[in-house]
């Protein structure tokens, strides 16, 4: 758990005031805190896609790529 974070915290509540916010922005920009990457699909697999994202084995993103 974040130092700064006391106890279990919600997005968007009261607790989760400018200062975390700030905190969050520096790690992700010093790159200390970057996304789980989970599983990558063609567009031709959309609909696996969602059905993996809304499944339980999803452990981190699941992306579809168009590239």
């Amino acid at each position: 758990m974040l130092p700064f974070i006391q106890g279990p915290t919600l997005w968007g509540s009261e607790s989760m005031g400018p200062a975390v916010l700030d905190q969050l922005t520096k790690f992700i920009e010093d790159g200390s805190l970057q996304p789980v990457v989970d599983k990558i699909f063609i567009p031709q697999d959309a609909e696996l896609a969602f059905q993996h994202a809304d499944s339980s084995e999803a452990i981190g993103k699941t992306i579809i790529r168009f590239r």
